[in-house]
């Protein structure tokens, strides 16, 4: 029965390729060679396992993929939430300076810590003393203030 000559070009074309990948895989051989003598010279280990080209030297200062930002900053703490409180934070400053004679901007952040609050009560306190419902007294050699009603 006659070949048909599609059939036969065919198959001398994929003897072909594979003749090629022989060739192919064996200069890629002779490469693996040269370089794994040119980095047993330069200083055994040094930039082993790497492709062509990688440098032979430690890589210097921050690592790949990280950016200055992300480097300074803590692990993130996961979404915040707004949080709804049955006084609000005028209400909660005055009520406590009234129940506390003569507290102090510590005092204040701490309860308002306690009752789990985020942040601290400064700006609510800045603006407690602007709209003169508190009167402010600096605290002589320490930091933060003592607060009374107005």
């Amino acid at each position: 029965m006659p070949t048909n000559n599609g059939t036969a070009a065919l198959e001398r074309q994929i003897r072909r390729l594979i003749d090629e990948r022989q060739k192919h895989s064996q200069a890629i051989e002779a490469i693996d060679r040269t370089l794994g003598s040119i980095r047993s010279l330069i200083g055994g280990d040094a930039g082993a396992g790497g492709a062509a080209g990688e440098s032979v030297r430690p890589r210097r200062g921050r690592p790949p993929g990280r950016t200055s930002a992300q480097q300074a900053q803590p692990a993130k703490r996961g979404r915040r939430r707004r949080r709804r409180f049955g006084v609000n934070a005028e209400q909660f400053v005055l009520d406590f300076v009234k129940g506390n004679k003569n507290s102090s901007t510590r005092d204040i952040n701490a309860a308002w810590k306690e009752q789990g609050r985020g942040g601290t009560a400064d700006n609510t306190l800045t603006r407690l003393v602007k709209e003169k419902k508190l009167k402010r007294k600096p605290i002589e050699g320490e930091r933060g203030s003592r607060y009374e009603l107005a």
